[in-house]
Formats: C-alpha cells, sequence, structure tokens
C-alpha cells in the first residue's frame, strides 16, 4: 500500500510519501513556502510526489495553523460550539478529564 503524510503549517508544508510494497526510504519532497494560500502549498507538496493519488491507499493530513494561531493568539477569537443536547460544556481555558471512578474533573489550563 503506498502512503502519504501532508502537514500544512503558516510557511511551510511537509509532505512524505511511502510505499510498503517497495520498502526503501520515504519521499521528503520540499515544496516552497506558500504562508498566504495554505492550499497552494498543498497542492505543490502533492505534485512533487511521484505517486498518483488514486493509486494511494492512504493519505494523512493534519495542519499546524490552527496550533500555531492559538500560541501565537492570532486569528478569530474563542468560541464554544456544543451539541444540542449536551449536559456537560467545558468552559474555555479549562480542561476536563474523566477519572478513574467516570467523574468528569475539571482544571484550569493557561495557553
Amino acid at each position: 500500500m503506498k502512503w502519504i503524510g501532508v502537514d500544512v503549517g503558516g510557511t511551510f508544508t511537509d509532505v512524505v510519501a511511502y510505499d510498503e510494497a517497495a520498502g526503501g526510504p520515504p519521499a521528503f519532497p520540499k515544496p516552497p513556502p506558500r504562508p498566504a494560500d495554505p492550499t497552494v502549498g498543498l497542492l505543490n507538496a502533492l505534485a512533487k510526489l511521484e505517486v498518483a493519488l488514486p493509486a494511494t491507499g492512504r493519505v494523512v493530513h493534519g495542519t499546524t495553523i490552527g496550533t500555531n494561531a492559538i500560541l501565537e493568539r492570532t486569528g478569530a477569537g474563542p468560541a464554544v460550539v456544543e451539541e444540542m443536547g449536551a449536559t456537560t460544556v467545558i468552559p474555555p481555558g479549562w480542561t476536563g478529564t474523566v477519572d478513574p471512578w467516570g467523574e468528569l474533573v475539571l482544571e484550569r489550563r493557561s495557553l
């Protein structure tokens, strides 16, 4: 099976391709940075691969754009999104974990 992994960052787009059947080292083409439009970086990265997308068994995509926006305190303001009928809403700035007895434990976390 052929795999493709893509990470779209704020400045660079990283891509890796691996062919399980052929073995050997994975390919790591490095497209030029395109911070103005992340989709262009993604398409440039895929174009540099020597793998046809229809022949690919798995594509894994990740992004650090959202993480960077949180850490740098840029971008849109925070929001709480909840499902209708939800009984537990975790406020912004808090994290929720479940203890061994199944109880929700809230802890204050700062970025």
